[in-house]
């Protein structure tokens, strides 16, 4: 807070600290890698491009490895469209990531940098995190951003919006 001379605080500062600026719009999808949905359910993330200047929340429900890797990728909305797009994407109760996940994932994150977006993975366990900065092919902090689970559910998933908020942000 900025204070003006005898302690007191300008309107401007006021005004911030009692109304918090607006959050970016956020999109929420699911993706399912396997035919789990049920009969009637499609279970699939709606074909088409991000939005612009937009948070989208993708919550991934499958094995993230060989072929289930390139199945993903297939699904994801298509980034080579939109501007300052940012993914979440919510891979909790993966225990195995392969190199093909990897490779995927880190053509998905240079698209969107190019585009002036940003990828945020989050909900993963440590060891896949660790895994992930292991591999040296994620451009960590740039194009992609990690977000390991946390013991509270939702916690990681919370963060990372949080975080690619202040991004769109300029923060």
């Amino acid at each position: 807070m900025s204070h003006l001379p005898g302690g007191r605080v300008d309107d401007q500062t006021r005004q911030s600290a009692e109304h918090p600026p607006e959050p970016w719009p956020v999109e929420n999808h699911s993706i399912q890698l396997a035919d789990t949905a049920g009969p009637g359910s499609d279970g699939w993330l709606p074909a088409g491009a991000l939005a612009s200047e937009q948070v989208t929340v993708l919550d991934v429900h499958g094995p993230l490895y060989f072929a289930a890797a390139r199945t993903l990728r297939e699904r994801l909305p298509q980034e080579d469209t939109a501007h300052r797009a940012v993914v979440v994407l919510r891979i909790r109760d993966n225990t195995q990531i392969g190199a093909t996940f990897i490779e995927e994932i880190t053509d998905y994150a240079r698209t969107l940098s190019q585009r002036g977006g940003r990828l945020y993975l989050c909900g993963m366990t440590t060891r896949v995190s660790e895994m992930m900065k292991r591999s040296g092919r994620l451009a960590l902090d740039d194009e992609v951003v990690l977000v390991p689970g946390e013991e509270v559910l939702g916690a990681s998933l919370k963060e990372a919006v949080r975080q690619a908020d202040a991004y769109l942000r300029g923060e």
